[in-house]
C-alpha cells in the first residue's frame, strides 16, 4: 500500500514504472469507499504534468 500526498504517490508510481520498465498499473481501490474518487481527483492530475499520460491513438480504435 502506498500512502502519502498526491505527489508522493505519483513519485512512487513513476519510480516503479521506470525501475521495472512498465507501462501501466492495475489499481485496486474498490474496497475503500471514496478512494477511487480521491485517486482520480488528486493523483491523476499529477500525471500529465510529468508527461506520464499516453494520448496517442491506439490501433484498436481506443485512446489512453
Amino acid at each position: 500500500m502506498v500512502v502519502g500526498t498526491p505527489e508522493q504517490v505519483a513519485d512512487w508510481m513513476q519510480e516503479t514504472l521506470e525501475t521495472v520498465a512498465g507501462e501501466d498499473f492495475l489499481i485496486w481501490l474498490a474496497c475503500m469507499t471514496g478512494m477511487v474518487e480521491e485517486f482520480a481527483d488528486l493523483v491523476v492530475p499529477v500525471f500529465p504534468m510529468r508527461g506520464l499520460v499516453h494520448t496517442e491513438h491506439l490501433g484498436d480504435g481506443g485512446t489512453i
